[in-house]
């Protein structure tokens, strides 16, 4: 006997689903966009290559200083996304990287993440670290994961509120194995991400310079 389709078994579009759906101009004009954001990347790349060349640091054996890695995706938390990781190393025991994301409809981030014997350099200087970035903005990852870049109150606070944190919170912190520093910029300030995100990475390196050598 054939399966009787109902109502609820039925696919169908809302509406706004539909629009979406035959707006090609929408989607011609993503299409360019992204293609900008990902010129701006490499753009904003050669920028931070020239800070880094200016003020060497002492980055972890493995660590690609010279290219970096530009890519896109189509669903952080169901928005599209481009990022820049430069620079990057991504091992299984050492992560050390500076990401710059343009995040659809949110923001542009600028983020450190350092993770595994990175980490290690830096772990029992954390309060040191967040004391010579505050009141420039930035903000310290709290989540169990070092995976998630929205600024919600359960991934990010101000590193200024981490000093109300109870010291089993930044003890626990300190267990995940990973510390995570960022700030960001509105969409609408696009001509600000080269010189923001230069001055991000230099200062997220002269915060952690004294322990890596």
């Amino acid at each position: 006997m054939l399966n009787q389709m109902t109502d609820a078994n039925i696919v169908k579009l809302s509406k706004e689903e539909d629009i979406v759906l035959r707006d090609t101009e929408f989607l011609m004009h993503k299409h360019s966009a992204t293609n900008k954001i990902q010129q701006k990347f490499m753009q904003l790349r050669d920028e931070l290559k020239s800070a880094i060349d200016a003020k060497p640091f002492a980055f972890p054996v493995g660590t690609d200083s010279e290219t970096g890695r530009i890519f896109k995706g189509e669903s952080y938390l169901y928005l599209p996304y481009v990022n820049l990781d430069y620079p990057r190393k991504f091992g299984t025991e050492d992560v050390f990287a500076f990401r710059s994301m343009c995040w659809w409809g949110n923001f542009f981030s600028f983020t450190l993440h350092l993770q595994g014997e990175s980490f290690a350099k830096i772990a029992d200087h954390e309060d040191e670290i967040i004391s010579s970035i505050s009141g420039k903005e930035f903000y310290i990852s709290v989540h169990e994961t070092p995976w998630q870049y929205h600024y919600g109150d359960d991934n990010y606070i101000p590193v200024e509120n981490y000093e109300d944190l109870p010291e089993t919170g930044k003890t626990e912190m300190r267990s995940r194995n990973f510390l995570k520093l960022s700030r960001k910029l509105e969409l609408t300030e696009w001509d600000e991400i080269d010189p923001f995100g230069v001055e991000t990475l230099q200062i997220c390196l002269d915060s952690i310079r004294p322990y890596f050598g």
